[in-house]
């Protein structure tokens, strides 16, 4: 049995455009939510946990809003810029971002870091 090649096409979208998400919403089948760790407050991470991750920022919470309104595509959540933060919080920060994720997407979709 031959197996079937896929194609895959990457498009970054313009999060400011609320056309250019519901465009791109329409034909998409798997959305990769890109977070960093890089403007997290780890001293204070603790006391405000999702105020001081930065994890998704005001257009991103308007540009998934317009893709729930659409019917919500699969999900990947990746952070990135780890290697900014010191190691003794890598699982820390980690385990924040994945629950702050999962919080908005449930479980059922996939969360993975990238160094």
């Amino acid at each position: 049995m031959a197996a079937k090649k896929q194609r895959l096409i990457f498009l970054e979208i313009n999060r400011d455009d609320p056309y250019s998400v519901l465009d791109v919403g329409k034909v998409i089948d798997q959305v990769i939510v890109v977070m960093s760790c890089r403007k997290t407050n780890v001293q204070n991470v603790k006391q405000d946990p999702f105020e001081c991750s930065k994890a998704i920022d005001e257009k991103g919470y308007r540009a998934l809003q317009l893709l729930r309104t659409q019917g919500m595509p699969t999900m990947i959540g990746c952070l990135q810029h780890m290697e900014h933060l010191s190691s003794s919080k890598h699982s820390y920060v980690k385990r924040l971002f994945q629950r702050i994720f999962e919080s908005e997407f449930t479980d059922k979709y996939k969360f993975m870091t990238m160094n």
